[in-house]
Order: structure tokens, then sequence, then C-alpha cells
């Protein structure tokens, strides 16, 4: 095994071509799971049409170990790969003995001797014993199921369908599993029209999938499918999304659900969704995750959905002084986000409808970070004039703004703290010991507040969203949605995984 070992080496360092099985008889299951350069050689070594047979004998006595295997996985796609050619040149033999074979895939040529064999005796035929019945249990495993994948691609139709059968029942808790989702999802690339039944078990718990990090990237996968391919019936699932709009939309895998289904929804169901969600845009607009579905809703609306949320924009919340629904919007967090969207996909009439909702508090927008930002937006797409702009102060760098109450104060380079040695960033500053650098002490809170506080807000003044020192919430100066909660932090769904690695 030494000598082959260094045999590899000289073959990797030197690029030596030349390798046959003869080399690696007796050794191959070894070498698979020896590291990834010894995978990797017996992949390649297996392309050849004339090795691949011994060397798929050797391993299929193990299978069930190098199936899970970290490195021998590997191998076993390759093999599942390279028996799928192999099976589709004996089929062809078997029709026509005196066929020349064409398009076998093999880039070496073949020998008599060896179709004969695959006629007799079909590789991928034999793979297929050591799989049936165990589908489930190595899809759930980690390394397992990527060779599951690729068996997927690769076996006859008979045994797909047997490979369904085994999660009738079970499609559901699959979806959950953290390796199982992806041979689910593989299912469902395949053979769309076949998994029709997997829908219905995902539809009786359709909640727990959508607010799960892997049965929301299946979910969203399937409404693609059915969208581009038109193979599977997803009404029923997007009426249950609709029936619980709300719950899933403010989740932060529920909402991904929700613009999933939105996106590629019929016509109706879209304009049902949209119909819905304007009369909440605002509240969904405010939330950190239901704003993505509000954004989703404003690119997929028509021009009348989105005239009628133009009229949601106009709604005022108090007198006449203290703007709109429009205006609270620009300077939110979340939902400045929503209007930069709709500016994207307005009409150049809807555009100078909201232009209109905005003149009349131009400085009220001014007075927040997010609204200078569209404003400039809204500047650099000729909606504005830079005039106007620089009269409500968007352009003024003197000034700093507390985004929560629009109290504004000019910095004239006098220090507000009376306490020089606590001002932020003084260097100088005694290094103090103990409670006293905890900001809940006493005279800690009395000298050095200002340090705990939102940068943005004038000094001595806490009037942010969270107090610093409680990370309590406190109330708005202005009527905030009820069905905005303190979220938890964003957590994104982890990205599709479409089949195996590539070696």
């Amino acid at each position: 095994m030494e000598e082959l070992r260094q045999a590899l080496k000289d073959y990797l360092d030197l690029g030596r071509p030349g390798w046959t099985y003869s080399m690696l008889e007796g050794k191959v299951a070894e070498l698979a799971q020896e590291d990834q350069d010894s995978s990797r050689l017996v992949q390649r070594v297996m392309e050849n049409p004339n090795y691949f047979y011994p060397i798929l004998e050797e391993m299929l006595p193990q299978f069930d170990m190098l199936t899970k295997h970290v490195f021998a996985n590997y191998a076993i796609q390759k093999a599942f790969e390279v028996a799928a050619l192999a099976s589709d040149v004996a089929e062809q033999r078997r029709k026509d003995p005196q066929a020349v074979l064409k398009g076998t895939g093999f880039s070496a040529p073949l020998t008599a001797a060896v179709v004969e064999v695959w006629v007799k005796d079909d590789p991928l035929e034999k793979m297929m014993q050591c799989v049936r019945g165990k589908v489930v249990e190595y899809s759930q495993h980690m390394y397992g199921c990527r060779a599951m994948q690729r068996a997927l691609e690769s076996m006859p139709e008979k045994d797909f369908d047997e490979a369904l059968n085994e999660f009738r029942g079970k499609a559901a808790a699959s979806v959950l599993d953290a390796n199982a989702n992806h041979v689910v999802q593989k299912m469902i690339e395949l053979h769309p029209e076949k998994c029709q039944f997997m829908l219905e078990e995902f539809l009786a718990d359709l909640v727990n999938l959508s607010c799960h990090a892997h049965g929301c990237r299946l979910l969203q996968r399937v409404f693609e499918i059915s969208a581009k391919r038109g193979e599977l019936e997803v009404r029923p699932l997007l009426e249950e999304v609709i029936r619980r709009l709300n719950e899933l939309s403010i989740h932060q895998y529920g909402n991904y659900v929700v613009q999933h289904g939105l996106a590629n929804a019929p016509a109706d169901i879209k304009h049902r969704f949209i119909g819905l969600l304007i009369p909440q845009l605002y509240a969904f607009s405010c939330s950190k995750f239901a704003s993505n579905v509000a954004e989703r809703a404003v690119s997929c609306a028509d021009e009348e959905e989105r005239n009628s949320m133009l009229e949601e924009f106009k709604k005022s919340f108090g007198d006449a002084t203290s703007g709109n629904y429009l205006i609270l919007m620009m300077a939110d967090i979340y939902a400045n986000y929503v209007i930069q969207r709709f500016i994207d996909n307005a009409s150049p009439d809807q555009r100078d409808a909201l232009v209109e909702i905005v003149r009349p508090h131009l400085r009220l927008v001014s007075n927040s970070e997010y609204g200078r930002h569209l404003l400039r937006k809204m500047e650099s797409m000729s909606l504005l004039s830079k005039e106007a702009l620089h009269q409500c102060g968007v352009y003024d760098t003197n000034h700093t703004v507390s985004i929560a109450n629009g109290h504004k104060s000019q910095s004239n380079g006098k220090n507000h703290n009376n306490n020089n040695n606590n001002r932020r960033g003084n260097t100088a500053a005694p290094n103090r010991g103990g409670r006293q650098n905890q900001p809940n002490h006493p005279q800690h809170h009395n000298n050095n507040a200002a340090r705990y506080q939102n940068p943005m807000a004038p000094p001595h003044k806490s009037n942010s969203r969270y107090n610093t020192r409680s990370m309590e919430p406190q109330p708005y100066p202005y009527p905030y949605p009820m069905m905005y909660p303190p979220q938890p932090p964003m957590v994104y769904p982890m990205p599709m995984y479409n089949g195996y690695y590539p070696q």
C-alpha cells in the first residue's frame, strides 16, 4: 500500500498518465476511502469502460459503507453515472446486436467483450439491487443523500417509482431533515408529475414546513417548478398560504414562502394576494420580515393595484402637519425599501403622484436618514429638483438627526457634555474599573450617559426605538402597527443544494 501511495503522489505531482485497474486491483474500496486525491483517482480510472466493471465488482460488497463515507461517496456517484451509460449501451446492443454503437458517452473505445459483459449483467441493475428499500435511509445520511441524488438521475423509471413509494407517508418528515430534503427536492425536479402525493402531505403540515429552514426552501422550489412546467397542482397550497398570510409573512422563514407563492401564482390568485395586502401595506412594510412580502407585492402588482397603493399612502394618521403613511414609511428602517421598490416599478404618472404627496412634507422627510436617502434617489431620477432638497436641508452635512422624534440639532463645534473627559473617542479619559464602567451605575449614568445613547439623537436625550440600557422597546412618537413585535435576529434560509459536488 505504501508503494501505491508513493505512486499516487508521483501521479499527482508529475501528472503521469496511464493508470490501469491492475495498479488498483484489490485496493479500490480502501483507496476510495483514503483521502480526496485517492477517491478522485478511482473515479478517473473508472471512466475507462474497460476497467469499470471490475472496479464496480470490488465496490459492491462494501456499497453501504462507501455510500456513507466522506470521500468514497463521490466514487459511488461516479459509479452511478458510468453505470447509466453502460446500461444504455447494453440496451442498444440487445435491440440490435449487429448495429454500430453510437453516442455511448465514453471517451475510450469500447471492446466487444466489455459490451457483452454489460449485456449479460447490467451494471446499473446490480447497483440498484443495493439501493432498493434503502433510499430513505441513505437520504437521511449526510453523504448518502448526495449519492441518492445521483442515483435518482441515473435509475430507470420503474426504480424511480419504487423510490417514490418509499417516501409515501414520510415526505413531510423528510423535508424537515437536513439531508433528506435535498433528495425530495431532486425527485420533484426530475418527475413533478409523479410527486403530487407529496404536495398533499405538505398541505396537511404547511405552517410547520413554511416556518422551517429546510421546509421553506423546498416549498419555494415547488412554486417555481409549478410556474415553469405546470405539472404540479399547487392551488391548494396557495389557498392555504393566503389563509395564513399574516402568520407566515411576519416569520423569518415563512415570508419567503409567501413571496415565492405570490411571484409564481396564477393571475387570479396573485390578484387575491395583492388585494389582501393593500389594506395592510403600511403594517407589512414596517415589519422586519413582512416588508419583504410588501416589496414583492409592489413588484408583482399591476398599474391599477399600484394606484390603490397610492391611495393607501395618502391616508393621514394625525393632523395635516404630521404627514401621512407615506411620510412615515419613508422614515422607517424597513418600509423605506418598499417605497424605493414602488418608485422603481411605478409608471411616470404614479411617480408624479407620489412626488405631489411628498412635496408638502419635504422638511419632515429630511429629518430622517432613510428619508434623505429616498429624496436623493428621487432627485437622481429628476422627480425633485436639487434646489428643493437644498431648501429642506437634505444636503446639509452639519446637522445630526434623531430618526425617532424628528429632532434636528446643529453641530457648531461646541462640546454639549460638560465633562470633556467623557466625550466619545477621548483617549485621555481615565480608565475607571469595577461597576463605574457599567451604564446602570448612578455616577456613571450622570457623567457619561451620552456615550450610551443613540448616536443619531441630540445630547442628553434618548428617544431611540430601543433604550440601550434596558433594551426594551419604547413607544413610538406616532401610532405604529400592532402586528410589529420585536423580532429575533434575521437568519436567511440556506442556499439551494443542487446535486452532488463537482469532482
